[in-house]
């Protein structure tokens, strides 16, 4: 499993006969086409979460740029290791674990999608744009991607670095989950298309539903839990220390997260995974030079159980609502005659929706919900 960008959606359609539409496709290749300057320049994209944030040319098929949304900085020095700046990002989460962190601070400048270091946030564009993308941004207009929680007062802080900063002739601040419903457009020219729907966004640290009915947020219909991806890499961490004594504590919460995104997976028939004996012999690497190797059974088909039973985590997380009542609550708060519209199109975005069966599982047991 991997986090993906919001143009990269699974396409999930449930109607009443349990039809079943997933698909790939980009909402980058759709706001090409919605913005034209007319000077043959390429929008940009840039996707903000907690986890990672993603840059790339409007029509690519993935990303450009995939990077923590983290920013660096080498304790008692205001030089990075190759002497060049006081901060640097790092590409992946797996690269912070080369720095000790006796000498070394990593600060994410996000929160369940809200900024809250808005100068980290700015080294953060300014490295996706200069050094990643090696773009001129007074070239391209941008889109720039918010949460659906987002503040007036956060859009203005955007804007104005965006325009006042980087100097870009054109900026959009894209709603995530309108811009999700867009990207599950098969075209644009699809008589089919329409901006009502549900999103569910399970991220890195929390997992909500949002209903979207002509383009609007019915935000008194949201639903959030405090579960997401950083809990399920929690949840198989411990699996792994109850089942690997050769683990070193360090090392089993990067191993865990790989073992999650590699090898987990949603069964349509968890209990009768129990008795089924896999013992699969899982390997990668830590950081960028050790290699570690294990075997594995019960952490494939648990790690994406849990947003389905969350009471097999430990302590207040166990009570929260399992995901298929979490999006069936949701819509059941929204107008009666918007509610069949809302069931049949449910679309799933951010990383932690990427587990194999997925899709087939939430489809079933919201079905069920929605006919009792």
């Amino acid at each position: 499993m991997q986090n993906f960008s919001l143009g990269q959606c699974f396409t999930l359609v449930s109607t009443m006969n349990i039809n079943i539409r997933k698909q790939l496709v980009t909402s980058e290749r759709t706001f090409a086409t919605m913005i034209d300057m007319g000077d043959g320049s390429v929008p940009i994209v840039i996707d903000n979460g907690s986890a990672n944030t993603r840059a790339g040319f409007a029509g690519m098929a993935e990303p450009s740029v995939i990077v923590a949304s983290a920013i660096g900085k080498q304790l008692g020095s205001s030089r990075k290791p190759d002497g060049d700046s006081m901060s640097y990002t790092v590409d992946s989460h797996e690269k912070i674990l080369e720095y000790p962190p006796s000498r070394y601070e990593f600060r994410y400048m996000l929160r369940h999608g809200l900024v809250q270091d808005w100068n980290a946030l700015e080294q953060l564009w300014h490295s996706c744009i200069y050094e990643k993308l090696r773009c001129v941004p007074e070239e391209h207009v941008f889109l720039v991607s918010e949460s659906p929680f987002n503040t007036a007062e956060n859009r203005e802080q955007m804007a104005e670095i965006m325009f006042e900063t980087f100097n870009v002739p054109g900026l959009y601040i894209g709603s995530q989950p309108i811009l999700s419903l867009i990207a599950s457009w098969g075209s644009l020219e699809s008589h089919s298309n329409n901006l009502t729907g549900t999103v569910v966004d399970s991220g890195e640290s929390a997992t909500t539903i949002i209903p979207v009915a002509d383009g609007y947020i019915l935000r008194n219909c949201i639903q959030q839990i405090p579960l997401g991806g950083r809990d399920i890499t929690s949840y198989v961490q411990g699996l792994l220390r109850k089942n690997q004594r050769n683990l070193r504590l360090s090392q089993s919460f990067e191993i865990a997260r790989q073992i999650k995104e590699q090898y987990g997976y949603v069964s349509l028939d968890p209990e009768g995974e129990r008795y089924r004996s896999f013992n699969t012999k899982a390997s990668g690497k830590y950081g960028t030079s050790e290699s570690w190797s294990c075997n594995i059974d019960e952490e494939m088909y648990l790690s994406g159980e849990v947003l389905f039973r969350p009471n097999l985590l430990r302590g207040s997380k166990s009570r929260l609502t399992a995901l298929p009542d979490l999006v069936d609550s949701s819509i059941q708060m929204c107008p009666i005659d918007l509610r069949r519209e809302l069931y049949g199109n449910i679309v799933l975005t951010s990383g932690s929706t990427r587990f194999h069966g997925m899709n087939s599982r939430l489809q079933r047991d919201v079905y069920n919900l929605a006919n009792k």
